[in-house]
């Protein structure tokens, strides 16, 4: 188990049942406004080389989105399918993670704030809030 997995396995798991169903609308533990809920297509989401896409639960498509560009390389392109493929498990995880900051908070140190700040405005910006 990577260190990261093991993190998230001992700091993580145990705060699930607060933050499943992960997209609903949630306390951030701080006394500020509540997170919103995602309007966006929720995961999975595929890749197929430069192609992201979802399908619905009869198995169509939900939605697909082609990675181009002009003057890049077909291996950069794939790495930015592969990253926004990723983008619905990252922001779950990143809210699990934010909730689990916001109850130590008060123990923080300057970095941690940073961490804290930078992860509540990717959240934002992901939700449509920024």
């Amino acid at each position: 188990m990577t260190k990261f997995e093991n993190f998230i396995k001992s700091q993580i798991v145990h705060t699930l049942p607060q933050v499943l169903p992960s997209w609903a609308k949630q306390s951030d533990n701080t006394g500020g406004k509540e997170m919103s809920k995602f309007k966006g297509t929720t995961g999975p989401w595929y890749r197929s080389g430069k192609t992201v896409y979802a399908l619905n639960e009869q198995g169509f498509n939900r939605f697909s989105a082609l990675v181009q560009g002009a003057h890049t390389s077909d291996e950069e392109l794939e790495a930015i399918a592969r990253l926004i493929a990723a983008a619905p498990e990252l922001l779950e995880a990143l809210i699990m993670c934010y909730q689990s900051m916001s109850s130590v908070l008060p123990d923080f140190n300057p970095f941690d704030q940073a961490a804290y700040d930078r992860a509540r405005a990717a959240i934002a910006k992901a939700e449509g809030e920024a």
